[in-house]
């Protein structure tokens, strides 16, 4: 509901944007949220309604986790880690009471158990692993910037990380949903199921970094290290239809007139989505990478090969993409036979 007019308007005003602003618990803080109001017999105006001033407490954790996301991009971490931990951290001191500076292995204990509390189910390996890793990375910052001695996480059990289950895309569903798909999704999916690009790659590619008549793309991966990469004859047939010099998927403004700026990657992966919905298929993008690095290995049977292809810097991370299937097994017994007597 509006706020009303004159001076009590100006009064419902605030109130209605305080409630407002309670609806949107996404908007960031920092940014004033404005709604129109109307002085009786005046044109419509702005009201800013400014987010209340940070406690000490806040305002210390705001500084603290600033100093760390500068300390990680120094390190050549993506801005993806970075933004995933910083959002892990903010979320355990919201629900902890702990002195961001003083972390400790019962307060940690407490707050996974409150999160499964609240889940309603025991955490996945995965997940429990990875939220151990974002507390460990903090943790050793702050001793390794002087902040403090000793490291909390030193004093609760290992949590080794899960091994990664392939889920590749079944060809005949791959087979639906490239019948289906208009573009550009139908590009996006040929370069994850048919050059092993991540979602966050596809976003990217532009148009100069393909050599035509080579077929070679250039790519920028995981710790923006630069590959080149051999594009598949039917991803270059397809790419006839993209610019040469340009963002094959770009950002779209309201009047849906591209600009020149790549999608980001949630982008993309919507698009992929929207699309498997339309062919009545559930497939997330990294499954398209999961079905190159699956389908490389059957074909050529040779592991090294396929961990140079998907850009692994080590042979284990490939061994996650690869899948061992039903037929092959069934052919692996049948390959045993009877001995026959001997002379």
């Amino acid at each position: 509901m509006g706020p009303c007019a004159g001076a009590s308007g100006i009064v419902g005003a605030a109130l209605w944007a305080r409630t407002s602003l309670r609806r949107h618990p996404n908007r960031s803080p920092a940014t004033p949220f404005e709604f129109p109001y109307r002085h009786k017999g005046s044109p419509v105006g702005t009201l800013t309604a400014m987010p209340p001033k940070p406690t000490a407490r806040q305002a210390k954790i705001d500084a603290l986790l600033a100093e760390w996301s500068s300390w990680q991009r120094f390190q050549g971490l993506s801005q993806r880690t970075i933004t995933e931990r910083e959002a892990f951290m903010r979320r355990y001191f919201h629900h902890t009471n702990e002195d961001s500076l003083k972390i400790t292995a019962p307060g940690i204990l407490k707050y996974f158990e409150r999160l499964e509390e609240s889940r309603g189910k025991a955490l996945k390996p995965g997940g429990r692993w990875a939220y151990a890793q974002h507390l460990r990375a903090y943790s050793l910052w702050l001793i390794r910037t002087g902040k403090r001695d000793d490291d909390p996480m030193q004093k609760l059990p290992t949590i080794k990380k899960p091994p990664g289950m392939p889920k590749p895309i079944p060809e005949q569903e791959l087979g639906k949903l490239l019948h289906a798909a208009g573009e550009p999704a139908r590009m996006m999916i040929l370069l994850g199921a048919f050059a092993g690009l991540r979602i966050s790659e596809i976003a990217r590619v532009h148009g100069a970094n393909l050599d035509r008549s080579t077929g070679m793309l250039t790519v920028i991966g995981k710790g923006d290290k630069p590959a080149l990469l051999k594009l598949h004859p039917i991803v270059l047939d397809a790419a006839r239809d993209y610019p040469v010099d340009g963002w094959w998927f770009p950002k779209h403004n309201r009047q849906g007139e591209p600009m020149d700026e790549a999608l980001t990657r949630e982008a993309a992966a919507a698009v992929i989505r929207r699309a498997a919905a339309v062919a009545g298929v559930t497939v997330s993008p990294h499954q398209l990478r999961h079905r190159f690095g699956t389908v490389l290995l059957r074909q050529t049977l040779n592991i090294r090969t396929v961990q140079e292809l998907m850009r692994h810097a080590n042979v284990s991370s490939t061994q996650i993409y690869t899948k061992v299937t039903n037929e092959q097994l069934d052919a692996a017994i049948d390959s045993l036979t009877f001995p026959t007597a001997g002379d």
